[in-house]
């Protein structure tokens, strides 16, 4: 170090480049259950505040963002679904949504309606397919437009604009659907086979079985690659199994953290970037992973009921994400 220091002193070109200061031009939106008996809340990376649920009773049920926009989906106190834009209420139905997510300013959503049982694509809120019963559209994506779902059956098959598309090539169906993203040609599956109880994907033409020590929790094309969140089981506790986070990219595993019980629950991919939310348990305690390495989550104000056990402020790791969102600076 001291050795450098003295280079570095010893150096008097005029050319030298200047280091301007890392100027992020992106921050995460991120949602919190936050402290029990107070309202869930919407912060950014500073800690600051962004959305407060109007009561303790109302729930964020999903966030997602599109350059500087942000829009989340409420469930209120009184069952009714509120779906907000920046904030603002843009639309609420007594229909459950399902699924959310928003491309090129329209917003897609998945929703059941309680009287007639059936389950409904929108785009902005206008019925567009009724989905099949044996679709599993938990697992929806849209890109350029179209929209993709598993789907549950012993002929191995997915869900896409309104059609069932079989899959050639692939033998035995799909008892259970992590998910399924579809990029142009590129298609990737994430299930439970059907014929042997075993996790697999499907990926560009190819399947793939997973250790047995694997369990996914969903899937995303990143950049091109294949990327399975889940965990990898590692201990056995009680009568049951545990393990720690796990995403497998392409075939190649990488454990991201070594807390036993954590789970890879979601990714958001921005550009070239590939952000991870980790949660351990039922969501009290979670990191977020940007390319794999850890990133520091922001402080925030502790109510005065729980300060002599959190202190003044705490991380809001140590009280948990419920899921984020990655939006641009304006």
């Amino acid at each position: 170090m001291l050795a450098m220091l003295a280079l570095a002193a010893c150096h008097d070109s005029k050319d030298e480049p200047v280091l301007e200061p890392t100027v992020r031009e992106t921050t995460l939106y991120l949602a919190s259950n936050g402290f029990g008996g107070y309202p869930e809340f919407i912060v950014n990376l500073d800690g600051d505040t962004v959305y407060v649920c109007e009561d303790e009773e109302s729930s964020i049920q999903s966030l997602v963002a599109e350059g500087t926009d942000w829009y989340a989906v409420i469930r209120m106190e009184d069952g009714l679904f509120n779906v907000l834009k920046n904030g603002n209420s843009i639309h609420i139905t007594g229909e459950t949504i399902r699924c959310f997510t928003v491309e090129n300013g329209a917003i897609y959503t998945v929703q059941e309606n309680g009287l007639s049982g059936k389950i409904w694509l929108c785009k902005d809120f206008q019925r567009i397919h009724e989905i099949p019963g044996t679709t599993h559209y938990y697992t929806f994506s849209v890109n350029h437009g179209n929209v993709a779902m598993g789907v549950c059956d012993e002929e191995p098959c997915y869900w896409y604009n309104g059609e069932i598309i079989p899959i050639e090539g692939l033998e035995g169906g799909f008892d259970w659907v992590y998910g399924i993203d579809k990029k142009g040609d590129d298609l990737l599956i994430t299930y439970q086979d059907i014929p042997t109880g075993k996790n697999m994907y499907w990926w560009k033409g190819t399947r793939y079985d997973f250790e047995s020590w694997f369990n996914p929790k969903c899937s995303r094309i990143v950049n091109g690659q294949a990327y399975i969140l889940g965990k990898k089981i590692t201990t056995a506790i009680g009568g049951g199994v545990d393990g720690v986070a796990t995403v497998v990219i392409d075939g190649t595993e990488t454990i991201i953290s070594d807390a036993v019980g954590s789970s890879a629950e979601q990714i958001i991919v921005d550009g070239k970037d590939a952000y991870i939310l980790i949660s351990r348990g039922s969501r009290s305690y979670s990191e977020i992973y940007k390319n794999l390495e850890a990133i520091t989550l922001p402080d925030i104000e502790v109510p005065d009921f729980y300060k002599p056990y959190y202190g003044d402020k705490c991380s809001l790791g140590k009280i948990g994400i419920k899921c984020f969102a990655v939006v641009r600076k304006q």
